[in-house]
Protein backbone atom coordinates (compact mmCIF):
# COMPACT_ATOMS: atom_id res chain seq x y z
CA UNK A 1 0.00 0.00 0.00
CA UNK A 2 1.29 3.00 -1.11
CA UNK A 3 0.65 6.54 -0.73
CA UNK A 4 -1.58 7.04 1.97
CA UNK A 5 -2.52 9.02 4.97
CA UNK A 6 -3.39 7.67 8.59
CA UNK A 7 -6.51 8.97 10.64
CA UNK A 8 -5.89 8.15 14.74
CA UNK A 9 -9.20 6.66 15.92
CA UNK A 10 -9.22 9.01 18.69
CA UNK A 11 -10.26 12.06 16.09
CA UNK A 12 -13.25 10.03 14.80
CA UNK A 13 -14.47 10.03 18.46
CA UNK A 14 -13.61 13.74 18.58
CA UNK A 15 -16.12 13.84 15.50
CA UNK A 16 -18.96 12.15 16.59
CA UNK A 17 -18.93 14.08 20.08
CA UNK A 18 -19.11 17.08 18.21
CA UNK A 19 -15.61 18.33 18.76
CA UNK A 20 -14.80 18.70 15.16
CA UNK A 21 -16.85 20.20 13.21
CA UNK A 22 -17.17 19.41 9.59
CA UNK A 23 -15.57 21.99 7.81
CA UNK A 24 -12.30 21.97 10.67
CA UNK A 25 -11.98 17.79 9.94
CA UNK A 26 -11.28 18.62 6.32
CA UNK A 27 -8.55 20.93 6.67
CA UNK A 28 -7.08 18.94 9.68
CA UNK A 29 -7.05 16.12 7.41
CA UNK A 30 -5.71 17.92 4.49
CA UNK A 31 -2.90 19.07 7.21
CA UNK A 32 -2.58 15.03 7.44
CA UNK A 33 -2.03 14.61 3.91
CA UNK A 34 -0.04 17.23 3.16
CA UNK A 35 2.71 17.20 6.27
CA UNK A 36 6.35 16.06 5.65
CA UNK A 37 5.16 12.12 6.71
CA UNK A 38 8.94 12.07 8.64
CA UNK A 39 7.82 14.88 10.98
CA UNK A 40 4.44 15.74 11.25
CA UNK A 41 4.92 19.12 10.66
CA UNK A 42 2.91 21.23 7.99
CA UNK A 43 4.73 24.38 6.18
CA UNK A 44 2.31 26.63 4.78
CA UNK A 45 -0.88 29.27 5.95
CA UNK A 46 -4.23 29.88 5.23
CA UNK A 47 -3.87 31.21 2.18
CA UNK A 48 -1.46 28.14 0.58
CA UNK A 49 -4.64 26.01 1.96
CA UNK A 50 -6.90 28.03 0.23
CA UNK A 51 -4.65 27.81 -3.12
CA UNK A 52 -4.91 23.90 -2.60
CA UNK A 53 -8.56 24.16 -2.78
CA UNK A 54 -8.65 26.30 -5.59
CA UNK A 55 -9.95 28.91 -4.34
CA UNK A 56 -8.27 31.98 -2.30
CA UNK A 57 -11.38 33.25 -1.17
CA UNK A 58 -11.54 30.72 1.59
CA UNK A 59 -8.42 32.40 3.17
CA UNK A 60 -10.23 33.74 6.56
CA UNK A 61 -12.74 30.62 6.81
CA UNK A 62 -9.65 28.73 6.83
CA UNK A 63 -7.74 31.17 9.39
CA UNK A 64 -10.73 31.19 11.74
CA UNK A 65 -10.32 27.13 11.53
CA UNK A 66 -6.75 27.17 12.17
CA UNK A 67 -7.24 28.87 15.23
CA UNK A 68 -9.99 26.98 16.65
CA UNK A 69 -7.86 23.81 15.65
CA UNK A 70 -5.21 25.32 17.64
CA UNK A 71 -7.29 26.61 20.44
CA UNK A 72 -8.87 22.66 20.92
CA UNK A 73 -4.95 21.42 20.88
CA UNK A 74 -4.84 19.32 17.42
CA UNK A 75 -2.36 21.51 15.85
CA UNK A 76 0.17 24.19 17.14
CA UNK A 77 2.20 27.11 15.29
CA UNK A 78 3.45 30.19 16.12
CA UNK A 79 1.85 33.45 16.81
CA UNK A 80 1.89 35.63 13.59
CA UNK A 81 4.74 38.11 13.38
CA UNK A 82 2.78 40.06 10.40
CA UNK A 83 4.95 39.12 7.70
CA UNK A 84 3.69 37.23 4.59
CA UNK A 85 4.63 33.82 4.14
CA UNK A 86 4.63 30.20 5.22
CA UNK A 87 4.92 28.75 8.84
CA UNK A 88 5.56 25.63 10.61
CA UNK A 89 1.81 23.91 11.55
CA UNK A 90 2.96 20.95 14.00
CA UNK A 91 0.05 18.30 14.08
CA UNK A 92 -0.40 17.41 17.75
CA UNK A 93 -0.27 13.11 18.43
CA UNK A 94 0.92 13.04 15.19
CA UNK A 95 2.38 9.28 14.42
CA UNK A 96 5.74 9.10 12.37
CA UNK A 97 5.48 6.10 10.20
CA UNK A 98 8.69 6.88 8.30
CA UNK A 99 12.29 7.99 8.51
CA UNK A 100 14.51 8.14 11.50
CA UNK A 101 11.66 9.16 14.19
CA UNK A 102 9.37 6.06 13.14
CA UNK A 103 7.64 5.00 16.10
CA UNK A 104 7.62 8.39 17.75
CA UNK A 105 4.59 10.74 18.57
CA UNK A 106 4.74 14.32 17.95
CA UNK A 107 3.98 16.13 21.01
CA UNK A 108 3.52 20.16 19.55
CA UNK A 109 2.05 21.10 23.02
CA UNK A 110 5.26 20.14 25.17
CA UNK A 111 7.01 23.66 25.43
CA UNK A 112 4.09 25.65 27.82
CA UNK A 113 2.31 26.83 24.08
CA UNK A 114 5.38 27.11 21.97
CA UNK A 115 5.17 25.86 18.92
CA UNK A 116 8.28 23.94 18.95
CA UNK A 117 8.58 20.32 18.26
CA UNK A 118 8.97 17.49 20.33
CA UNK A 119 9.22 13.62 19.88
CA UNK A 120 7.91 11.03 22.07
CA UNK A 121 7.89 7.33 22.19
CA UNK A 122 4.49 6.50 21.67
CA UNK A 123 3.55 5.05 24.79
CA UNK A 124 1.79 1.72 24.31
CA UNK A 125 0.44 2.52 20.89
CA UNK A 126 0.75 -0.22 18.41
CA UNK A 127 1.64 -2.86 20.94
CA UNK A 128 1.87 -6.16 20.07
CA UNK A 129 0.80 -9.49 22.85
CA UNK A 130 2.33 -13.04 22.10
CA UNK A 131 0.26 -15.36 22.36
CA UNK A 132 1.07 -19.35 22.70
CA UNK A 133 0.05 -21.69 19.92
CA UNK A 134 -1.11 -25.57 21.61
CA UNK A 135 1.13 -24.77 24.62
CA UNK A 136 4.31 -24.84 22.12
CA UNK A 137 6.36 -21.79 21.91
CA UNK A 138 4.98 -18.30 22.29
CA UNK A 139 3.72 -16.81 19.18
CA UNK A 140 4.06 -13.29 18.23
CA UNK A 141 4.30 -11.56 14.72
CA UNK A 142 4.30 -8.00 14.79
CA UNK A 143 3.26 -6.16 11.05
CA UNK A 144 5.32 -3.33 9.78
CA UNK A 145 4.53 -1.59 6.23
CA UNK A 146 6.83 0.89 4.71
CA UNK A 147 5.85 3.23 2.36
CA UNK A 148 7.24 1.47 -0.62
CA UNK A 149 4.60 -0.89 0.20
CA UNK A 150 7.24 -3.38 1.01
CA UNK A 151 6.14 -5.40 4.21
CA UNK A 152 8.45 -6.67 6.40
CA UNK A 153 7.28 -9.56 9.45
CA UNK A 154 9.47 -9.72 12.34
CA UNK A 155 8.69 -13.23 14.00
CA UNK A 156 9.26 -14.91 16.93
CA UNK A 157 7.63 -18.06 16.79
CA UNK A 158 8.72 -21.80 16.55
CA UNK A 159 8.93 -22.92 12.70
CA UNK A 160 7.62 -26.52 13.04
CA UNK A 161 4.40 -25.52 14.41
CA UNK A 162 1.42 -25.86 12.67
CA UNK A 163 -0.13 -22.65 13.72
CA UNK A 164 0.25 -19.30 11.84
CA UNK A 165 1.40 -16.22 13.86
CA UNK A 166 -1.37 -14.29 15.52
CA UNK A 167 -1.14 -10.49 15.31
CA UNK A 168 -3.37 -9.39 18.60
CA UNK A 169 -3.62 -5.70 18.54
CA UNK A 170 -5.03 -3.37 21.43
CA UNK A 171 -6.49 -0.08 21.67
CA UNK A 172 -7.70 2.20 24.31
CA UNK A 173 -9.77 4.19 21.55
CA UNK A 174 -11.42 1.72 19.97
CA UNK A 175 -15.22 1.24 21.15
CA UNK A 176 -15.30 -2.16 21.16
CA UNK A 177 -13.83 -4.96 23.28
CA UNK A 178 -10.55 -3.58 22.46
CA UNK A 179 -8.42 -6.43 20.74
CA UNK A 180 -8.81 -7.41 17.35
CA UNK A 181 -6.70 -10.52 15.89
CA UNK A 182 -5.14 -11.13 12.38
CA UNK A 183 -4.12 -14.65 11.86
CA UNK A 184 -1.63 -14.77 8.85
Amino acid sequence: MENFTALRNGILEHRRAGKMPPFDSGIFDHLLARCNWATGIYHGCALALAFDFGDVSLKEAIQRCLRRLRDRKYINYPEGTGKRGGYDILIHKYEVAIGKLSGMRLNAWSRNGLASPEYEPQNGQHTVDTRSANGEKTVGTRFVSNRAGRDRRQANHNPTSAHPPILVIRSSACRCAGTAQLNF
